[in-house]
């Protein structure tokens, strides 16, 4: 009578077997299940308000992490000239590389059609280089 098992009795080797294969893919993928339980601890996961004020760190006895001691108006003009110098940077940039371009158009043959086609203007500055080596080596 012991080889007629109930639905009862069948579910919990059904359960086991699911676990054990989790249990050997975590072993194949190298996680072992006392790491995962203390990565998903939700205790470790999520602070309470009262705890993260508790943490000070001072130096000096100034409390780093403390940002209202920080004058907004002072890291705003200072965010605000960052991003100004950063303007002119980019603008110095792009305007070199555009008056190079037009440059080069102004060299290559054929390439004053398309004034603002910079992409043009690269491909047939290639074109004409790769000629020119050609013309270059044939002369040798």
């Amino acid at each position: 009578m012991n080889s007629i098992s109930s639905p009862t009795s069948a579910k919990p080797s059904a359960d086991k077997n699911s676990l054990q294969s989790k249990i050997i893919s975590r072993k194949l993928k190298g996680y072992l299940f006392e790491d995962s339980i203390r990565e998903f601890n939700p205790e470790k996961l999520y602070k309470t308000k009262e705890s993260r004020k508790r943490e000070i760190y001072k130096v000096q006895g100034v409390n780093l992490l403390n940002r209202d001691d920080i004058d907004s108006k002072t890291a705003i003009e200072r965010l605000q000239k960052r991003r100004a110098q950063h303007n002119r940077v980019e603008r110095r940039r792009r305007d070199m590389i555009n008056s190079a371009i037009e440059e080069l158009s102004e060299i290559i043959p054929n390439a004053q059609q398309d004034k603002f086609a910079r992409s043009n203007v690269l491909r047939l500055a290639i074109e004409y280089i790769k000629e020119l080596q050609v013309e270059a080596h044939n002369l040798r």
